[in-house]
Formats: structure tokens, sequence, C-alpha cells
């Protein structure tokens, strides 16, 4: 592993990506979405889950553009990143409604073809604060008590 991913906002091409102590990447899609943008994101996440362990995502895609057909063909780095004791739980913000079947049907059918019968925690919200709300709660239910 190179260094520790700075925490902090971070540019990606035109988009953002983020680390919050303690546990939560965020990204944040402005317009067209390329190859490269989304394997650096995937690399970043996977240098964090590296360093620190499970992480929640919380993914922007408000302002998100066109998915580039050589981006859609990024799996990102084998395992770790796709793996739900990694990845606690992804809120996806700023998701239209058409978008939130695609992509529903997009991860079931994924995870049929993996034979992956682990619980996946996706859920969807309109705003950053409903998602950090969301990850707080999911927080609050696997902390010690």
């Amino acid at each position: 592993m190179e260094s520790p991913v700075p925490d902090g906002w971070q540019p990606n091409g035109p988009h953002w990506i983020c680390f919050e102590p303690p546990n939560l990447f965020l990204t944040r899609m402005q317009g067209e979405v390329r190859r490269e943008q989304v394997e650096r994101t995937f690399q970043t996440m996977q240098e964090k889950i590296d360093e620190i362990g499970p992480i929640y995502w919380i993914a922007n895609i408000s302002g998100m553009g066109k998915l580039t057909t050589d981006a859609k063909t990024v799996k990102g780095p084998p395992g770790r990143v796709h793996d739900p004791k990694n990845v606690l739980g992804v809120a996806i913000v700023g998701s239209t409604f058409h978008l939130r079947i695609v992509a529903q049907l997009a991860i079931k059918a994924n995870r049929l073809l993996r034979g992956d019968r682990s619980p996946l925690n996706v859920e969807f919200f309109s705003n950053e604060d409903e998602a950090r709300a969301w990850v707080d709660h999911c927080r609050a239910k696997v902390a010690p008590s």
C-alpha cells in the first residue's frame, strides 16, 4: 500500500472523494463519469479499508452525468470493496426513480450470478443529511452496548 489516504475532500476529475473519521467514505459525482475516475474511487476506498477496516459509503449521484461505456465495465478491486463485511452500508443520494430500479436490479443480478447470499445494506436518499442520519443509525445498531 502507498501512503495512507488523507481525510478531507480530494478531486477525482470533476468529482470528489472524501473520508471522514471514523469510517465514512463519501463520493460526489459531477458530470460525466469516466473509467479512470471509477477506478480511482475504488482504489482509494480499498486503501482506506486496508488501513482502518470496514466503512460506510455515501455516494451522492445527484450531479452525475453520463456513465461512459468503459466506466460501466469497471468491477473494482477483487473482493474487499464489494464484500459486505468491508462496506457495511451504501447510501445513494440523488437517484431518480428509474435509476433506483435499474440499480436494485443490477445489484440483485450481480449477487445472484456470484452466489452471494450475505446481507447488502443499500438505501436511497434525497439528500446527504438523510444519508448521514441513516449511517449514524446503522453505526448505533452495531455499536457495543
